[in-house]
């Protein structure tokens, strides 16, 4: 199976780097730009490519119609979003063979759309989630593939949750990569 990754930041880097570990051909790396100072990221997915020696894409656009068709001239059987912050468009979506694959740290549809993590700590939750999903023309909509909880301390910070979320999905991703190649 080839896949082509989209992401950004810890998240991005780390499901990258296990991915890579499988053995999961990556065809490329659609980067976006990290450059927040007052972030607590500590890795990058543009230098995990490059250390990789892989192909990288940063369109400003990403339903743009170059992107598009570079996407489409690479073929993949699946595309991987994990921590990619641009909205995928119905054009793009239809291009993979197996679809495109969505990492969300939240219970879906309740934590639907962005910082699902603060969400549920403001709201006091007592387990996190941990979800895998289909990207769909709805945002956080697609179907659930796999869901993993976690638990919330009364005292965890968001990035306590974070981390947490950090621990989980590398493998939760390589073991759906794998269930979708097979």
């Amino acid at each position: 199976m080839e896949v082509l990754f989209a992401g950004s930041k810890d998240r991005g880097a780390l499901c990258l780097e296990h991915l890579l570990d499988a053995g999961v051909k990556i065809l490329g790396v659609v980067t976006e730009d990290e450059n927040d100072p007052d972030s607590f990221w500590d890795r990058s997915v543009k230098k995990t490519a490059i250390e990789s020696g892989l192909d990288l894409y940063n369109p400003k656009d990403v339903n743009g119609s170059e992107f598009r068709n570079e996407v489409d001239s690479l073929g993949p059987d699946l595309m991987v979003l994990s921590g990619f912050s641009q909205i995928i468009g119905p054009e793009i979506l239809s291009i993979p063979k197996e679809g495109i694959i969505n990492l969300h740290a939240g219970k879906l549809p309740h934590y639907r759309g962005g910082s699902p993590m603060n969400w549920a700590i403001i709201n006091g939750e007592k387990r996190g989630t941990a979800t895998i999903h289909y990207a769909a023309e709805r945002v956080d909509a697609g179907d659930i593939l796999a869901e993993r909880e976690f638990p919330i301390g009364l005292n965890d910070t968001i990035e306590d949750v974070r981390q947490k979320t950090l621990d989980i999905f590398p493998q939760m991703l390589v073991d759906v990569v794998k269930e979708l190649r097979n």
